[in-house]
């Protein structure tokens, strides 16, 4: 909403500013120089900005008054938590109050891109066999991957098949409608799909299955980054699909 406050028409921004006093802002008594057809001549003086009638004021400035003071809160608890929604004294309460009947109109509900981020990392690893013994990984170009690879700046790319693969790791079944259909691309070797990772662990012919495996993601910390050099520690948490389920003979 702080964009919109370049949109404001600067008559009203007048009038708003001389409403406090009680009176419209002072017209200069000339309205300067203009220069034009190598000559000066005056300009007519600015009309003087109409103060807000009263009836207007008794309306408006109440109602912006609580609309700032319903989104100064939830703009608090945003940032505080969904545990600070039981805390703060009767005006917080009393905001949270008012703000809930009002839901449905959006008037000041709070809204955010990624508002409120995870606390962990999950991750999805695809890696391709020929054997189901064998396995080896197909690289992303910017996801977390390898441990020991650093990561890497994105912006302001957006690389779109890595920015899937992270919810992907945060719900497979609710994503599978696009990455079973990833995975059986790799299994026929689609070009326009190898071209979306960082290489190709099989340049010769596609693996005759791959499967997609879940680990659990975090930075090293500096021991561990001395160490052993690796940017990320991982966890696997287990197997999620393979395709096709037993490897062809």
């Amino acid at each position: 909403r702080a964009l919109c406050l370049s949109l404001f028409d600067d008559d009203a921004l007048g009038r708003l500013a001389a409403w406090p006093r009680g009176r419209a802002a002072a017209a200069p008594a000339s309205g300067g120089a203009c220069l034009l057809d190598g000559g000066a001549r005056e300009l007519p003086p600015a009309p003087p900005a109409r103060p807000l009638p009263r009836l207007q004021r008794w309306i408006t400035v109440p109602f912006a008054a609580c609309v700032l003071w319903i989104g100064a809160v939830q703009a608090c608890d945003a940032v505080r938590g969904p545990e600070a929604q039981s805390h703060g004294g009767w005006p917080a309460r009393a905001a949270r109050a008012v703000a809930e009947p009002l839901q449905p109109f959006a008037l000041v509900n709070p809204y955010g891109l990624f508002r409120v981020m995870t606390r962990e990392r999950p991750e999805l690893i695809v890696e391709g066999s020929n054997d189901g013994l064998e396995w080896k990984a197909y690289p992303f170009r910017w996801k977390p991957g390898e441990p020991l690879q650093a990561p890497r700046w994105v912006q302001p790319h957006m690389p779109r098949l890595d920015w899937r693969m992270w919810f992907a790791a945060l719900s497979p079944q609710g994503n599978a409608e696009w990455l079973v259909p990833f995975l059986q691309r790799l299994l026929e070797g689609e070009p326009k799909v190898l071209d979306l990772l960082s290489s190709n662990p099989f340049p010769q012919q596609p693996p005759r299955c791959v499967r997609v495996l879940l680990y659990q993601y975090r930075f090293s910390t500096p021991a561990e980054r001395a160490a052993t050099g690796a940017w990320w520690q991982r966890e696997l948490q287990g197997e999620l699909l393979r395709l096709p389920p037993a490897v062809p003979r």
